[in-house]
C-alpha cells in the first residue's frame, strides 16, 4: 500500500544513514486504526546504535515525510534500535559484540557439543573466533543456528 512511499523514503535516507554509520534492518509504513505508522529497526553499521542516534534519526525521517509531503494525514514515526537480546546472525552482527559474552547453539557438533557459550575475540571469513575457559574455538557461521549475547 505504501510501496512508493517507502522506496522514496529509502532512497532520501541512504546516503544520510551511510554519513550516520547506520543501517536499516527492517522497514514499513502501515495503516495503525486512522494513522499511518512509519516502523524502523535500524542499528549502527560498526557499533551498535545510540538512543540520541535513534531519536535524531527519528527527526530527519519526520521533517523528510514533511518537506515531502510523502504521507497525507496523520502519521507516526518510530525508530527502534534491535535490541541487546536480538539474534546474532552476519559476521558484522559478531564483529559488534568483540568482547563479549554469547551463547551458540549449533546444526552440528564442535566438541561433541551442538551449545556453547564463550567470549568472542575475533571473526574472520566464515568464522567466529570464542574463547571458552581458556581455549579458541572457531565456530562455522554456516553451522551456527542461533546466537544471542549473554546478558
Amino acid at each position: 500500500m505504501f510501496e512508493d512511499e517507502q522506496k522514496t523514503l529509502s532512497q532520501i535516507l541512504s546516503p544520510i544513514l551511510d554519513e550516520l554509520d547506520l543501517e536499516i534492518l527492517e522497514f514499513s509504513i502501515k495503516h495503525r486504526n486512522k494513522t499511518v505508522a512509519v516502523n524502523v529497526i535500524v542499528d549502527g553499521q560498526t557499533k551498535p546504535i545510540t538512543i540520541d542516534e535513534c531519536s535524531r534519526l527519528n527527526k530527519i525521517i519526520g521533517k523528510t515525510i514533511e518537506s515531502r509531503d510523502l504521507i497525507r494525514g496523520e502519521y507516526t514515526v518510530e525508530v527502534f534500535s534491535p535490541g541487546l537480546d536480538r539474534p546474532l546472525k552476519t559476521e558484522r552482527d559478531f564483529r559488534k559484540v568483540i568482547g563479549k559474552r554469547v551463547r551458540f547453539h549449533l546444526k552440528e557438533k564442535i566438541l561433541n557439543k551442538v551449545e556453547h557459550e564463550g567470549v568472542v575475540k575475533g571473526v574472520i571469513p566464515g568464522r567466529v573466533m570464542i574463547l571458552i575457559k581458556d581455549e579458541s574455538v572457531a565456530i562455522p557461521v554456516e553451522h551456527i543456528n542461533k546466537a544471542v549475547q549473554v546478558l
